[in-house]
């Protein structure tokens, strides 16, 4: 699968700990969705709408609502790839 991005922006660098590895997450606008296959990198890659993410985000709520069936299933409120998908649908679509 080739996807053509837009320049990047950088939003956070984390270093690891345990293997003094550094994290970099990177935010950035696709122009094309390439159809073909997936890399050998990636088990899984699928693309989603900001309503389909706003839809897990709020499923994600802390009460039983996260029991809702969702096309997404997000990880934990405090892990940073859920606040990186919920400060996405929050952001205005041409704000980058």
């Amino acid at each position: 699968m080739v996807v053509l991005l837009r320049p990047s922006n950088h939003l956070i660098t984390i270093i690891r700990p345990l293997d003094s590895s550094q994290v970099i997450y990177l935010r950035s606008e696709a122009i094309n969705y390439g159809e073909g296959e997936v890399s050998q990198e990636l088990e899984d890659a699928r693309w989603f709408t900001r309503e389909e993410a706003k839809e897990a985000v709020a499923a994600s709520l802390p009460n039983d609502s996260w029991l809702k069936s969702t096309t997404i299933r997000l990880p934990p409120p405090f892990a940073i790839a859920h606040q990186l998908v919920k400060a996405w649908t929050m952001e205005n679509k041409h704000n980058l």
